[in-house]
Order: structure tokens, then C-alpha cells, then sequence
């Protein structure tokens, strides 16, 4: 994604010309947004899997690692799920079960109680990138381009 053309163009008999910056704005808070969607996707996939392997009490580290998120650039959100990532794998193929059950397994309900659970530190991680628009230049050099993040 390139970042928006400049503010103000300068012809050659001296001239200058001044355009709106609203795109450069909508970049920025579109940027930002997406930068605080996956510090939230960090936060809850490291407590998924605490919690998971809390409730389970299985150490295979093949469940927790089979949640993953992913912070879309043009939807502004963030999706998180639970299941197979590729079909050649099938670690940690028995994780979505255990979150929404079987008719022999109750349901856990993990990822609902985790979200729930952190919601005041989502909002506190959101509220922090969302403040740097009140800043001239805010940095989003800390923010990659890419959507999927794996803690592989």
C-alpha cells in the first residue's frame, strides 16, 4: 500500500498549488486501526492459548498453536479463528472441537471467555494507536504491510 501524494505541488514558473490531505489522513487512521487490530490479535492469541492449555491440561503444544488471527487492511477488522490452517497438517485438528463441542464433549467456549476477558486491555492497546493522530507526524513505521501474522 503506497503511502498518499504530497500536500502541496510546486509548478515551474513558482506556483504552488495545495490539495486536500484528507486521503493522507484516511491512510494514516486506516493504518493506524490496522496497527491496533494486530497488537489485539497478539494479545489474544497468546491468552487462547494460555487459557487452552489451562482447561486442557495437554502439552502437546498442538491445539493453542492451531488459533490464528488476521488484521484486514481494506475490511478494517480483525478475524480469529480456531481450526485447520493447512489442509496438509493436522495438528491440533481436535482444537475446534473442544471450543464448540461434540454430542460426547461439552463445549469450552475458550475464545468467547478470552475475548470477553480482554476487552478493557484491547480497548487500552486501541486507544494507544488511536491518540497518535493527535500527533503531527505519527509513526507507523512500527506497522508491517502484510495481514497474517503466525508467532511460529
Amino acid at each position: 500500500m503506497a503511502v498518499p501524494k504530497s500536500v502541496t505541488k510546486v509548478s515551474k514558473d513558482g506556483s504552488v498549488t495545495f490539495t486536500s490531505n484528507v486521503d493522507a489522513v484516511q491512510y494514516t487512521l486506516r493504518e493506524l486501526i490496522r496497527g491496533a487490530l494486530r497488537d489485539c490479535g497478539k494479545l489474544l492469541k497468546k491468552q487462547y492459548n494460555n487459557e487452552f492449555y489451562s482447561k486442557l491440561h495437554k502439552r502437546t503444544g498442538k491445539g493453542g498453536k492451531n488459533s490464528s488471527y488476521w488484521a484486514r487492511s481494506k475490511a478494517c477488522d480483525l478475524q480469529f479463528g480456531v481450526g485447520k490452517r493447512n489442509t496438509s497438517r493436522t495438528d491440533g485438528f481436535y482444537a475446534r472441537f473442544y471450543e464448540v463441542g461434540t454430542s460426547k464433549t461439552p463445549k469450552l467456549d475458550i475464545l468467547r471467555t478470552t475475548v470477553l476477558n480482554n476487552i478493557a486491555q484491547m480497548q487500552n492497546i486501541q486507544s494507544q494507536y488511536l491518540s497518535a493522530l493527535n500527533d503531527d507526524n505519527p509513526d507507523l513505521s512500527g506497522i508491517p504491510e502484510g495481514d497474517i501474522e503466525d508467532d511460529e
